[in-house]
């Protein structure tokens, strides 16, 4: 069952978040329970059409798994058109085990993209340039601190070159 975050509801079921409350789920998402802290970021993505309902939402559960995006992207289905990824990490721009999230978010045919923290791994950052360069409307750090805090042991990974 989802959460209820704002009380800005107008039918039963329908869940209105503003950009920051789904930052903020997105951020719980990332730190579930279970999910590993390495060697990938811990990331979770919330979907909202233009009215603030919650279409979707995903994380990341570790290496080899769909990334947080593609994981909310598959929950929503054709409902993702038109809606704005409020994703916790940059998304990536590499292909590794998985395809790169900004194309898939362009596929996707989202219209807004706004995340926590921009991805410092020179492997996969550079996602906001493609999305913007695709005519993506993105805005990046809301909520960067509180990302940083979730990815903690990853980001000091990064620094090691680990």
């Amino acid at each position: 069952m989802t959460e209820v975050l704002s009380a800005a509801q107008e039918a039963p079921g329908v869940v209105r978040l503003s950009e920051a409350e789904a930052m903020r789920r997105a951020l719980r998402l990332a730190a579930t329970p279970g999910v590993p802290l390495g060697p990938n970021p811990r990331v979770g993505c919330v979907l909202l059409a233009d009215d603030g309902a919650l279409v979707a939402e995903g994380f990341h559960r570790g290496a080899g798994t769909a990334h947080a995006e593609a994981d909310a992207l598959w929950h929503a289905g054709e409902a993702a058109r038109g809606t704005t990824a409020v994703v916790t990490l940059e998304p990536c721009n590499h292909t590794g085990r998985t395809g790169p999230c900004a194309k898939a978010l362009i596929k996707a045919g989202v219209r807004r993209v706004v995340y926590a923290l921009s991805d410092p791994n020179p492997v996969a950052r550079g996602g906001a340039d493609t999305l913007r360069a695709a005519g993506i409307e993105v805005e990046g750090g809301v909520l960067e601190a509180e990302a940083r805090e979730v990815n903690a042991a990853w980001l000091a990974g990064i620094r090691r070159g680990a």
